[in-house]
């Protein structure tokens, strides 16, 4: 099982970049967020998916809240790998055939979900939407040291082709980078 910490600005097409992994490989691609969670019980305190920069710092400091209570967003977190994994390998998917990514904005959570899953970190940039949204969450997207970091400024065409080549160099295909891979084919 190979696990991908998936980062980005808001706008940056981290979900779009999900969806085109899971159009090229369907049954074994997952998508989840540290804040999945939260977002369903924000809907008890009237958040309504309102993506402007006074909701994702309500959504950034519940996380901050139930973390101090008890690590929950990263127990989760945890619960739930371990829940795909058994599910998959009952329906007979070896380990290594499954990919999830998990959202997270932190560099504490990346940095666990490194240590503790040997995760693999990507960074989707798109120039036009790269910017800080008001919280500490948004504000430290750029502070991590990322395996490889996907430019985000092409089609979806462009876009499926990318995801074809991170794909196969997450599932260790290749001993180089996409982009390395791409000079080699056109040299």
């Amino acid at each position: 099982m190979k696990i991908v910490v998936i980062n980005g600005y808001a706008g940056s097409g981290k979900d779009s970049f999900v969806r085109m992994c899971q159009k090229i490989r369907p049954s074994k691609i997952y998508n989840i967020s540290m804040i999945d969670a939260i977002k369903r019980e924000a809907k008890s305190f009237g958040w309504h998916d309102e993506k402007d920069d006074k909701a994702r710092r309500f959504l950034s400091d519940l996380k901050d809240a139930w973390e101090r209570y008890n690590d929950g967003p990263y127990d989760l977190i945890k619960y739930r790998i371990e829940l795909i994994e058994r599910t998959e390998l009952m329906r007979h998917h070896t380990a290594d055939d499954i990919i999830i990514f998990i959202h997270a904005r932190e560099p504490n959570d990346i940095e666990r979900l490194v240590k503790d899953f040997n995760a693999f970190t990507l960074l989707i940039r798109r120039p036009s939407t790269d910017r800080a949204h008001g919280n500490h969450a948004d504000d430290c997207v750029e502070e991590w040291g990322y395996d490889m970091i996907y430019e985000n400024i092409g089609d979806f065409e462009d876009m499926e082709f990318e995801a074809r080549m991170i794909l196969n160099y997450i599932d260790g295909f290749d001993t180089v980078t996409p982009k390395e891979w791409v000079n080699e084919l056109y040299n």
